[in-house]
């Protein structure tokens, strides 16, 4: 097979792969005040956005999470999660915009397909 067309391949892979990523992050997310997310689709160089912080790698990701999920049933008897975009922004960045009924938050993750299962 010619150079071109592996690359084109390689290509065509890579953008099923992210598909199947951004579909699985929107199974995801919504119940993210109910349970855990899943993290293995995530590389460790994940980086979390707000509009006020953001966070570097895997572990801080959980973190985030994990006080997300603590604070809401501390403070709140009924809470949601609103997912309103999932998309790829750049070649190697997902982008996904939430809003729950305390703060909008803007969650850009890096991709790297060589690290997905």
């Amino acid at each position: 097979m010619p150079i071109s067309e592996r690359q084109t391949a390689r290509e065509t892979d890579y953008q099923a792969q992210i598909q199947q990523n951004i579909e699985r992050i929107k199974r995801d997310l919504p119940p993210l005040f109910e349970r855990d997310i899943s993290y293995d689709i995530y590389t460790e160089d994940i980086c979390f956005t707000d509009p006020i912080n953001t966070f570097h790698g895997k572990l801080s990701y959980r973190i985030v999470y994990w006080s997300l999920r603590f604070h809401a049933q501390l403070f709140f008897t009924k809470i949601a999660l609103d997912l309103h975009d999932v998309s790829q922004t750049e070649i190697e960045i997902a982008a996904t915009q939430t809003k729950s009924a305390c703060a909008d938050w803007f969650i850009t993750g890096v991709t790297n397909p060589d690290l997905w299962r």
